[in-house]
């Protein structure tokens, strides 16, 4: 196997590819099989259009590092589900089985032909050369909770994470990158580039990384477009994958090349919001980098109540003058089913004294009742919010009070009104990134009955520190504050 290794790496790789595995790729394919096949890069990541073929690319190269490798490897294809893992799988047999060479090297103990492999829905484990090397398939929704719990405990040699966009951050933060052995693990990811808000953007951006980019143009002929170092970026174009015919077909499917979904599923392109999001990125940034001088402003408090679930209880702080607002602090904890419990956790963490709070806003559904009445036994001026509820003003407009007070958050921030502290973050749990930045950048608004707007939460669950902020800003006589 160490010649065959040697022979690998003196050879012409798409020549190589073309000889044992009977595929033709194309330049950039070339280029990621290369880095993977020959192990010439711990990071990498994909962004290529839809039907480039980034799965050929990472099952190829996969095949090629099996073939060319003499030393001990785990490899685990993680996907959303099972089945998106199992692509990667069933490309690196569909080329592999082309070689004999590669054939010979699958353990078929149990019985079977390797070309049943393919014909195997169920087979997620397989070995090769004796059980020097193993390939799993793994689903981020595995385990009890459904969120990549059964991932825990695992450790692999290559991490191949394929639709990275939609494996929940949260996967990748609790248990997918424990899966890496040690340092010189190599992770790979593919995906689109849907939004802003996970792995597949941060690693994108991430210097460590080596990026592929493949869009109907350049990632440099873009405007705006994020050019990170270590890049290599291509069209499909100009690679004679696809034909403009091609392109515009996609166009006019899609709403025009213009369309978020364009942009990130054929430019390749991060947009800065989420298809048929509320709230556009650049707004939260720019309010990240704004500052106001708020010298006699009165303090509002949205209370967002959890008794249950994965929901947290979320205390949002603002101050608002002359139609401006400073978003301050947010604090955060586990849902209790205790009023009591919750109201005294509010009460400890509002710094004022209770006649110097405009409002505490309070989310009246459920529990929510008792909250508000504790609170107001305090001495605090609690304000009753029923998201459901037809709002004070505008119910021509907006489905409920929810929607309506999204819809002003948005204007808000579109304005230029709303400036997120320096150094803002959630308190007082261990958050590993900014959830409130992600839940309102994924928000999504839709038509509701008789064409009036609603706002739809985020995939993944309710959008707690959105909600508390949505309700700090509620003024129960206008709707909303000025």
């Amino acid at each position: 196997m160490s010649e065959l290794k040697q022979t690998v790496k003196a050879s012409d790789v798409k020549a190589m590819c073309k000889g044992f595995f009977d595929v033709d790729l194309y330049p950039t394919q070339e280029k990621v099989v290369q880095d993977i096949g020959l192990n010439l890069e711990r990071r990498i990541i994909l962004n290529t259009y839809t039907q480039y073929g980034k799965t050929i690319s990472i099952g190829v190269g996969l095949a090629l590092r099996i073939l060319g490798s003499d030393e001990s490897l785990d490899i685990g294809l993680l996907g959303p589900t099972k089945s998106d893992a199992r692509n990667v799988r069933d490309s690196m047999l569909e080329y592999g089985l082309n070689s004999e060479l590669f054939r010979g090297l699958i353990d078929t103990s149990a019985g079977g032909d390797p070309d049943d492999l393919l014909k195997s829905a169920s087979k997620d484990v397989l070995t090769f050369d004796d059980g020097r090397v193993r390939v799993e398939c793994m689903s981020a929704s595995s385990g009890s909770s459904g969120k990549g719990s059964g991932l825990m405990g695992q450790g692999v040699d290559i991490l191949v994470m394929d639709e990275s966009n939609r494996i929940p951050h949260s996967v990748w933060q609790d248990s997918a990158d424990r899966l890496l052995n040690q340092y010189d693990s190599v992770l790979i990811e593919a995906g689109n580039p849907r939004h802003q808000g996970n792995q597949f953007y941060e690693h994108f951006t991430d210097s460590q990384f080596k990026k592929y980019h493949v869009g109907e143009k350049s990632l440099r002929e873009y405007d705006d477009a994020v050019l990170p170092d270590n890049l290599h970026t291509a069209s499909g174009l100009d690679e004679n994958r696809h034909g403009k015919r091609f392109f515009d077909e996609k166009a006019s499917n899609v709403g025009g090349r213009n369309s978020v979904r364009y942009t990130w599923k054929y430019k390749s392109v991060f947009p800065d919001e989420v298809e048929g999001g509320l709230i556009n990125s650049q707004w939260l940034r720019e309010a990240q980098d704004r500052s106001f001088s708020l010298e006699d402003a009165s303090v509002r408090y949205g209370l967002d109540v959890a008794d249950m679930g994965e929901d947290l209880i979320v205390l949002t702080r603002i101050e608002k003058q002359d139609g401006r607002l400073r978003l301050t602090d947010q604090w955060s904890r586990r849902h209790s089913s205790d009023t009591e419990v919750t109201a005294d956790w509010a009460a400890q963490h509002i710094r004022e004294d209770t006649d110097q709070v405009d409002a505490v806003v309070v989310d009246y559904t459920g529990i929510g009742g008792g909250v508000w009445s504790s609170l107001n036994q305090k001495g605090f001026p609690a304000v009753k919010f029923k998201a459901g509820e037809s709002p004070n003003a505008e119910s021509d407009k907006y489905v409920n009070k929810k929607a309506r007070n999204y819809f002003k958050i948005r204007d808000i921030l579109q304005d230029g009104d709303l400036e997120i502290c320096k150094g803002f973050r959630n308190r007082d749990m261990a958050m590993p990134d900014n959830k409130l930045l992600y839940e309102l950048g994924h928000v999504r608004r839709e038509p509701g009955r008789r064409g009036k707007d609603k706002v739809v939460d985020p995939d993944g669950g309710s959008p707690d520190f959105a909600d508390s902020l949505m309700m700090a800003v509620y003024d129960d006589r206008r709707g909303f504050v000025i």
